[in-house]
């Protein structure tokens, strides 16, 4: 008899092995393309965003959310552009804010 439980099967109560049932993909809330990693998209972008307040963590989090899943989804370069968008965006906003900010500072 076989010893442990190779990933192809598993032993039912009369030790006979029977396919192991294909685990469907939950598009929804794990999609395949947010998954190839050690990690989940989800979990880099709220751990990284954190840090980011407002639009500019909205800018960060699409642009991550393209870079992550590029290399997965079959439009490569189409994922890049729209994280290059995002991150020039992000460029954008956080340079109005520091603006905003450096005049706030100036004119205390």
């Amino acid at each position: 008899m076989p010893r442990g439980i190779p990933k192809s099967g598993r032993r039912d109560r009369h030790e006979r092995w029977r396919p192991v049932a294909a685990v469907p993909e939950d598009k929804i809330n794990h999609p395949k393309h947010y998954n190839q990693g050690k990690f989940e998209t989800v979990e880099i972008i709220d751990d990284i965003c954190q840090f980011y307040h407002g639009e500019e963590g909205a800018a960060l989090g699409h642009a991550l959310t393209y870079l992550g899943r590029a290399p997965h989804k079959g439009e490569k370069m189409q994922d890049l552009l729209k994280a290059q968008w995002w991150v020039n965006h992000l460029i954008e906003v956080a340079q109005k804010r520091n603006g905003r900010v450096d005049q706030e500072a100036s004119e205390s």
